[in-house]
This record gives structure tokens, C-alpha cells and sequence, in this order.
């Protein structure tokens, strides 16, 4: 059964509010991924990646990976998405 997109970035929501990467809390591209399907694996940090040019996470290098984080200035509205789950 294939999952979209949105199902894809509602449990990236919550595995990042589950574990409390927000601002100085983050956590590596290989980590992100863990828990779900690996065939999602790609999909998974594209949709990272859009996340970020929307603003909702934050991408930092970190030495060769990229990290993520939740951006502090939408908290409202990230604690209001998982709330309409």
C-alpha cells in the first residue's frame, strides 16, 4: 500500500515534535528516515527538503550530512497540524 506525500510529512512532524528537535535539537538525514519503509527513503528527504523552502524545518550542515530541525517561529502552526490528525 503506498503512502502519500502528506501521510509522509504528518509523521515527520510528529517523529521531530516526538523527540524535540526544535532549534539547537536536530537530527541527521539517515536518522529521519528510520522508522519508516526504506523504498520511502528518497521521498522521505524530499519532502524534508520542501518542508524547509516552506519554512516549517530548518536543513544545517553538519559536517558531511544534513541535519533538520523544527523552526521555533511556526510552532504554532506545526503544533496545530498534528492537532487536525
Amino acid at each position: 500500500m503506498a503512502v502519500s506525500d502528506a501521510e509522509l510529512e504528518r509523521w515527520i512532524i510528529k517523529k521531530l515534535v516526538r523527540h524535540g528537535y526544535w532549534g539547537k535539537g536536530h537530527i541527521s538525514a539517515d536518522n529521519l528516515i528510520k522508522g519508516q519503509d526504506r523504498q520511502y527513503k528518497e521521498r522521505i528527504l524530499e519532502i524534508a527538503d520542501e518542508m524547509v523552502k516552506c519554512g516549517l524545518m530548518v536543513k544545517i550542515p553538519h559536517g558531511k550530512e544534513r541535519h533538520y530541525y523544527l523552526n521555533t517561529e511556526y510552532r504554532k502552526e506545526i503544533y496545530k497540524m498534528i492537532e487536525s490528525l
